[in-house]
Formats: structure tokens, C-alpha cells, sequence
């Protein structure tokens, strides 16, 4: 995302944005058509042996706390990476160049922030129960952004903004520390099945997220309306972990 973004500005220029468009969506598909050839030699010479998983009678009702999650998370970080070149363009005036570097340094903090959560975890399961960790990434992941972002609401200074936005991304990318790393817990055989289906939604919901957004925006002219929306969707994200999420397995035992 960041490296999309410090580049895209100058690919813009040389290329114009139909170019721009063809060139990545080439791009992406000659890499889905190769990861399709890889993953279709693989399961040509493994062999099916596994047992079928059985999901405990909670499952119905965790997985649809989870997906809710997982959407709210998938929800913010579409609008995020979509929509800050316009915000800094639009409301605080900068430059297609400037936008893109102010834009990209956010999503840069989030590989910091992902290698601080891990850290951060691992410290804490030492003397805490798993789901207690978990939870206190989720809030922290949740709570920060969204206080963040209705802050950003009322700054009309690029390097206030920029404070912020590093901020709720930063504090973003420790939901892999409570999400994800909360459903290898409960469902250690079945982790994959399940993220792969929350995820899929999620990027459902993204979609929906910047046609929302979009639409908000036409509708006020101002980004926070936008803002305001996203900070509730990340405390519905926390109400809901915290709410309805459990700590019991999610696969029966033979």
C-alpha cells in the first residue's frame, strides 16, 4: 500500500489514469493466473488424508461475530487506502505529489505497528489467558483509530493529520494480534477456513465501504461525515468482540 502510493503520483503523471489502470490490472492478472498454475500443481501431488473438521454447536453464532469483526476492519482500511490522496488534496490542499507521500507514511507504520502487537503479545501471554491478550489488541486496534479519526475531523493541519493518521494505522494493524491470532486459538485446524470466509466478506464490505463513502462525501462535500462513520464502525468492532466473541474452541474433538 505505501509503495503504491509514494509511486503513484508519478506513474500518474507519465502514464495518465487509463494507462495507469490497464497496466495494474495486467499486472494483477498475470499474477492471479500464476498463483492459479502454482496452486493447481500443488494439490496435484497431495494427498487428501485429512479428517473431515467438525465445528462445535457455538460456531453458527462465532463465526457471525467474527465476520462482523473482520468486516469492520476490512470496512476502515478500504476507506483508508482509498480515500486519503483525496482527503489531502481536497481539504487540506496539498499537491498530487505532496498527497501521496502524506498518504503512503501511515501505511508505512503499520509494519512497524503489526512487529510491535507480535512483540507486544508475547509479552503479555507470559503472565495472561490468550483471550484476555486478544482482547486488549482488538480495544486497542478499535478505540485509538477511532478517536483518531474524529480528532481528524477538526485539523486543518497537514502535519497535525499526518499525526493522526499514523496514529490509527499504526493502532490498526495490531487487530492481527487480536483477530487473527484469536481464531488460531479457538480453531487451530479450521483458522484458515474461517479467515478465508470473514475475509471474503470483509472485502465485500470494503467494496461497499468506498461506494458509501463516495456517496457521503457527494452528499456533505466534507470528510467528516466520512470520518465520523468510520470511528463508529471501529467501536461497533470492539462492542462486538467483547459482546459476543467467546474463548471456547470452535472445533469439536473426536
Amino acid at each position: 500500500s505505501a509503495a503504491g502510493l509514494l509511486s503513484a503520483a508519478a506513474l500518474l503523471t507519465l502514464l495518465g489514469w487509463r494507462t495507469l489502470s490497464v497496466v495494474a490490472g495486467g499486472l494483477g492478472a498475470v499474477v492471479a493466473l500464476y498463483a492459479l498454475t502454482q496452486t493447481t500443481e500443488q494439490t496435484t501431488t497431495i494427498q487428501t488424508t485429512k479428517k473431515p473438521i467438525k465445528f462445535t454447536k457455538s460456531f453458527p453464532f462465532q463465526l457471525a461475530a467474527l465476520t462482523h469483526v473482520h468486516n469492520c476492519i476490512n470496512w476502515s482500511f478500504f476507506v483508508m487506502q482509498a480515500w486519503l490522496p483525496t482527503y489531502f488534496a481536497t481539504e487540506l490542499g496539498l499537491d498530487m505529489k505532496s498527497s501521496a507521500l502524506f498518504s503512503a507514511l501511515p501505511f508505512a507504520t503499520m509494519a512497524l505497528g503489526s512487529l510491535v502487537s507480535g512483540q507486544a503479545s508475547a509479552a503479555l501471554l507470559r503472565r495472561m489467558a490468550p483471550f484476555e491478550v486478544r482482547k486488549r489488541m482488538v480495544a486497542l486496534s478499535s478505540i485509538v483509530p477511532a478517536c483518531a479519526l474524529l480528532a481528524l475531523s477538526y485539523v486543518k493541519s497537514p502535519a497535525t493529520a499526518l499525526v493522526l493518521l499514523v496514529t490509527a494505522l499504526g493502532a490498526h494493524s495490531f487487530s492481527s494480534a487480536g483477530l487473527h491470532a484469536h481464531v488460531t486459538d479457538v480453531a487451530p485446524t479450521a483458522s484458515g477456513r474461517i479467515l478465508g470466509f470473514t475475509n471474503t466478506v470483509g472485502v465485500l464490505v470494503g467494496i461497499v465501504a468506498n461506494v458509501a463513502t463516495g456517496r457521503v462525501l457527494d452528499a456533505t462535500g466534507s470528510f467528516k461525515a466520512v470520518f465520523a462513520l468510520t470511528a463508529a464502525i471501529y467501536l461497533s468492532e470492539v462492542i462486538a468482540f467483547f459482546g459476543f466473541v467467546r474463548a471456547g474452541p470452535l472445533v469439536a474433538e473426536d
